[in-house]
């Protein structure tokens, strides 16, 4: 197994991104399967990830050039498997899925729908909420007596949107509260 580090400058000299590589792949070097079953599961980050004082190791990281970090992403042999994080330059976190395979994928809490897919205001309010699993949406938490598969909610947290979609990931029906 050849394991690598890609690091990307900007052209001030300051580091872009950082790439994981297992044999020429994007790849988090710290994923280990025994078997096909290993594979079947969306990664945990856990503390053999984890050096003391130090953020978990992820399969691409990238940064604004200021030095503050833009994104984190998971990969398992070149496809999104795990999770992807994208902050705002202030620091606040701007965007979080989870990714299993290459497709949005999260499966329920003890039986409650939780998003695949959240995306926050710079303030920190929750700008949208979408709900996958094994990349097709799948119904969320309930709303009105309904189970969108997509909300979108303005600053102040008052719902503006909601969406829902056959299995091909065509909208059905959208409805729009202003």
């Amino acid at each position: 197994m050849n394991i690598s580090k890609v690091v990307k400058k900007y052209p001030s000299g300051k580091i872009q991104s950082v790439e994981y590589r297992v044999n020429g792949l994007l790849h988090n070097p710290t994923y280990v399967m025994v078997n096909e079953d290993d594979y079947l599961r969306v990664p945990k980050i856990d503390e053999n990830q984890v050096v003391p004082g130090h953020r978990p190791i992820f399969g691409k990281t990238t940064y604004y050039e200021s030095g503050r970090i833009e994104s984190f992403t998971d990969y398992y042999q070149n496809k999104k498997h795990g999770i992807m994080e994208w902050y705002y330059e202030s620091g606040q976190m701007s965007y979080k899925s989870y990714w299993f395979n290459n497709g949005l994928h999260r499966e329920s809490l003890n039986g409650a729908p939780r998003p695949a897919m959240t995306e926050w205001f710079e303030s920190g309010e929750i700008k949208s909420l979408s709900y996958w699993t094994k990349d097709i949406y799948s119904p969320g938490v309930k709303v009105n007596n309904e189970y969108p598969f997509f909300i979108e909610y303005n600053i102040k947290g008052k719902i503006t949107k909601m969406a829902y979609y056959d299995k091909n990931g065509k909208i059905t029906n959208k409805f729009d509260f202003l």
